[in-house]
């Protein structure tokens, strides 16, 4: 029953992967301009900044020592006080040539409705928790190679500093989504269960896409 749970979801992420989103399908081409990868940048750091405390709330919500000891590690790698992810980011926002205070832009709509639905996914029973996390950092490792590839190819953008965050995240999100399957395998039981972690890491996976929506229509 386990193993099957972990299929279907394997089976659901790549059905709405976003690798097969449009606006990152254009970036791997080169086909979006430089300021559309600018307003990215900005919405996309909203995300990349509350990221920390969804693991936290999922973290907080957890029955178990050994799953909170393993989680705690992820945290403390996104919020690593010498070099935090959120500043990985502001160091590709760099390289695009936005200045700092450039990142407190207003969010568009589609953000701000992905930023809500991802909290409330964290809040709930950690399962589904870990399911909307998962959701997320199932894709980020290879959307990061497509984004990284594309911006050296197309963008001319060979600075190893505005291109951290890719590296880091093509390789650290293998290891993270192993803790959320880990998780769900051992602990998602029943049917009930389940059911609810599948249709978890399915509106997270929506509302990202969505905010993606969002993006293109704005900038593109």
């Amino acid at each position: 029953m386990a193993k099957n749970i972990i299929k279907l979801l394997e089976k659901d992420i790549k059905e709405r992967h976003l690798s097969k989103h449009k606006f990152y399908q254009l970036w791997n081409e080169g086909k979006v301009s430089m300021d559309a990868l600018r307003g990215y940048a900005q919405q996309y750091y909203k995300f990349v900044a509350e990221f920390p405390r969804l693991v936290s709330r999922v973290h907080s919500n957890t029955p178990y020592e050994e799953e909170r000891l393993t989680i705690l590690e992820n945290l403390n790698e996104e919020e690593n006080p010498k070099l935090p992810h959120s500043e990985l980011w502001l160091r590709f926002a760099d390289g695009l040539g936005l200045k700092r205070n450039e990142m407190d832009a207003k969010m568009l709509p589609e953000t701000k409705k992905m930023l809500k639905e991802m909290q409330k996914l964290s809040s709930n029973d950690f399962l589904e928790g870990a399911a909307a996390l998962l959701g997320y950092e199932s894709q980020i490792s290879e959307i990061a190679k497509l984004k990284m590839d594309g911006l050296k190819k197309h963008y001319g953008m060979k600075d190893a500093r505005a291109l951290e965050f890719f590296k880091v995240h093509s390789k650290v999100d293998i290891e993270h989504q192993k803790t959320w399957k880990k998780m769900i395998a051992k602990h998602a039981r029943t049917k009930e269960q389940q059911a609810k972690v599948r249709k978890s890491l399915n509106k997270s996976m929506k509302a990202m896409w969505n905010m993606l929506d969002g993006v293109y229509r704005k900038y593109c």
